[in-house]
């Protein structure tokens, strides 16, 4: 399509203006009203039906449905002259909670209507409310809405919206409702005011009440609409500050005070300062990746099975089997990180959270997630020849994982006493104890997120030791062609070339556990050098002098 074609002998192009849902949206002339009109050019089979039965001044009128020349589908809408609520706040900075309000009152009024009409969005986002000048507010875009009787379970690969704003039930699997239309609109309201200097407490608890993570607990979007309009009419209060670091930022309030209770006729309750949102990740050690994800997200790939157990402390792994067989499967990991963001790709901000997305690759696809000081790497990784939309799965967990670290809140979990997950990899080396095994030079430590990895690196040429916590069958060790020795009072296993062509590793059982009817577990830690200027073989007996110090040190 080009500027100044004519769709269906009346409509003239005159700009392509975005891109809304499946289609590319164009401003035109209607020739024979002689008026601007959008066009959307590719939309879904229901959208001009969803937008027809939608008469409300809040929501962008659907004129008429053409086909272009080579046959696609073309929905004529009302063309406003505005912004979307995303480019607003990208370009203005956060909103004023009273305006903010405002707009919040008139898009509970629009979703009111919908659900009126036993309908549901499934998308309200920041990029799909449009704001004019004098702050009139739009609902656009219903590629994805249906009446409820058209979905009974989302498919997470295609049918949840954004992420970042849908609902944890949707985000499960389960069905967009009402209510997940509500959740979206609190969260929508919350990133337009996310930043403000001096955001109402009121505003605040009346967000939690909307983004509660119990579809039942949230307001009507017409009892939402009629407490936006009190607040958006209501004086100045008295107002508070959240100082992070020296930035006065939101630190997503709502989520904070969701505990609260008001009652409907309720006055605004003033809410304690809430901590800096860098308090969300709390104690590392206790922060549980598992709570980041929902097997249901993936269950429309295959046979899904989530483990507790593998690989380091900071990970969780959820297995998606792909055929009967199980010959072929994706291991979907979350894993807390501090040092993954990978400065060459660009950032989507949703909420507190910055997303990075990383170019696919042939039998892998990564998600950045970006929090002060701390990195979720969310990693998609076929084992075998199968065909999957690796990229999909890694959103859909993605789409989870905003929707805990964007309610401020991370889940807790508890260790095993026993652990090797309460000790500590960078106290089990040092400085002179790495030069003494592998020669002198200046040395560079760099920790992990808990202190479950750590590395000692030379400034002046190659070598690196490393100290690296580990859960899985020891056994596997054996059928790489490791040797068995023993390490202090502890069974190991020398592998050269064992993390990569240019190093030796030995891998030391720390304890082996059993939990519930799955197969046995091994705590190992692995002590590793490598060194691109040996051969591996050379590098084992360092690696055996270091795995003596280690063993010493561990405190069992």
């Amino acid at each position: 399509m080009d500027r100044g074609d004519l769709i269906a002998d009346r409509y003239r192009l005159v700009e392509q203006i975005g891109r809304g849902g499946m289609g590319v949206v164009w401003l035109a002339t209607d020739t024979t009203l002689r008026r601007p009109v959008a066009l959307k050019i590719g939309v879904s089979a229901g959208e001009p039906v969803a937008g027809a039965r939608l008469a409300h001044p809040n929501v962008i009128a659907a004129y008429d449905l053409v086909k272009t020349d080579d046959g696609r589908d073309c929905l004529v809408m009302e063309y406003l002259p505005s912004r979307s609520l995303r480019q607003l706040r990208e370009d203005d900075g956060p909103l004023p909670p009273r305006e903010a309000a405002a707009i919040g009152t008139q898009i509970a009024a629009a979703l009111a209507h919908l659900h009126d009409l036993n309908m549901t969005h499934r998308d309200v986002t920041p990029a799909n409310v449009l704001v004019t000048a004098d702050r009139t507010a739009k609902l656009t875009d219903f590629g994805i809405a249906t009446w409820a009787s058209d979905t009974q379970v989302e498919d997470p690969k295609t049918g949840g919206g954004t992420p970042g704003f849908q609902a944890p039930e949707v985000v499960r699997g389960n069905r967009a409702t009402a209510a997940a239309d509500v959740f979206s609109l609190g969260m929508t309201i919350r990133y337009a005011v996310e930043g403000h200097p001096a955001p109402e407490a009121a505003l605040g608890v009346l967000l939690a009440k909307l983004t509660d993570s119990d579809p039942d607990a949230r307001p009507t979007a017409e009892t939402a609409g009629q407490r936006f309009e009190a607040l958006a009419k209501s004086p100045v209060r008295r107002r508070w500050r959240l100082v992070a670091a020296g930035v006065v930022v939101l630190a997503l309030v709502g989520a904070l005070v969701a505990w609260l209770t008001i009652r409907d006729d309720a006055p605004p309750v003033t809410a304690a300062p809430a901590p800096a949102h860098e308090s969300i990740m709390g104690d590392p050690r206790t922060a549980d990746p598992c709570s980041l994800t929902y097997a249901n997200a993936l269950s429309s790939y295959g046979v899904v099975e989530t483990s507790h157990d593998y690989g380091n402390f900071n990970r969780c792994d959820a297995l998606v089997y792909l055929t009967k067989e199980r010959r072929d499967h994706v291991d979907v990991s979350v894993e807390f990180a501090i040092d993954e963001q990978d400065e060459a790709t660009p950032v989507q901000q949703v909420g507190a959270v910055g997303i990075q997305r990383p170019p696919a690759e042939d039998d892998g696809c990564t998600r950045i997630l970006l929090l002060p000081g701390y990195q979720v790497v969310i990693d998609a990784d076929l084992t075998g020849t199968g065909k999957v939309d690796l990229c999909g799965m890694a959103e859909a967990i993605t789409s989870s994982a905003l929707v805990s670290l964007n309610s401020g809140r991370i889940a807790r979990r508890t260790l095993d006493a026993g652990s090797l997950a309460g000790e500590n990899a960078c106290a089990l080396l040092d400085a002179p104890v790495v030069t003494a095994a592998l020669g002198p030079g200046p040395l560079n430590q760099v920790r992990s997120f808990g202190d479950w990895e750590c590395q000692w690196s030379f400034t002046d040429r190659s070598g690196v030791a490393k100290v690296v916590f580990d859960r899985t069958i020891a056994e596997n060790f054996a059928a790489s062609g490791s040797t068995p020795i023993r390490v202090g009072r502890f069974d190991a296993r020398v592998l050269p070339q064992g993390r990569s062509d240019t190093d030796c590793e030995v891998a030391i059982v720390y304890r082996s556990y059993v939990e519930d009817t799955k197969p046995r577990v091994d705590e190992l830690v692995l002590v590793d050098v490598e060194d691109s200027e040996k051969q591996p073989e050379q590098l084992c007996e360092p690696a055996r002098r270091l795995a003596d110090t280690v063993a010493q040190r561990l405190s069992r």
